[in-house]
C-alpha cells in the first residue's frame, strides 16, 4: 500500500470548506519536494478561505484588515495571517528572503504554516457555524417554553 507523502503537515480542519481543502491537501503533497510550493499554495487556501466567508474584493493584505476590522479575525489571528501571506509571497515570487528546502528550521515553519491554516478555519468557518447552530437551538428551546 502506498500512503501519501505530508511531510509531517496535520490534516485539514474537519470544516474546512471542500475546495480550500484541495489545495490544502496539494500543499501537504507537495511539502516533501518542495516547502516554496506548499507555503505558496497555502497563501492560495488564506485567500480562498476569505472568500468563502464573503471576503472578494481587494488585495489579500486589504481582504484580511477588513476580516480583523470586522471582529472575523482576532488580533493575534490576523498578525499570523499577515505572516502567512508574505511567506506565500516570497514562496511566489523572487524574494533575498526565500523558504530554503534543505533547512529543517525552514521546513519546520511551512509545517506550522499548515496549522495557522487550520486555526484560521476554526475562526472563520468552524467556530461561527458552532456558535449559530447553539443560538438555533437555544432560540428554539427558549420558543417552546414561551409557547
Amino acid at each position: 500500500m502506498i500512503y501519501p507523502q505530508t511531510g509531517g503537515a496535520r490534516p485539514p480542519h474537519e470544516d474546512m470548506p471542500p475546495q480550500i481543502r484541495k489545495l490544502y491537501e496539494e500543499a501537504r503533497g507537495v511539502l516533501p519536494a518542495s516547502p516554496r510550493a506548499s507555503a505558496a499554495l497555502l497563501r492560495v487556501a488564506l485567500e480562498g478561505l476569505l472568500e468563502e466567508v464573503g471576503y472578494r474584493q481587494g488585495r489579500l493584505a486589504d481582504r484580511l484588515k477588513k476580516a480583523h476590522e470586522d471582529g472575523k479575525l482576532s488580533a493575534s489571528t490576523y498578525k499570523l495571517a499577515e505572516t502567512l501571506r508574505y511567506a506565500g509571497n516570497a514562496a511566489a515570487h523572487y524574494e533575498p528572503w526565500k523558504i530554503d528546502p534543505s533547512q529543517e528550521e525552514d521546513r519546520e515553519m511551512v509545517r506550522e504554516l499548515f496549522e495557522f491554516v487550520n486555526e484560521v478555519t476554526e475562526e472563520l468557518v468552524a467556530k461561527p457555524r458552532r456558535l449559530e447552530e447553539m443560538a438555533r437551538k437555544i432560540n428554539e428551546k427558549v420558543r417552546k417554553k414561551n409557547s
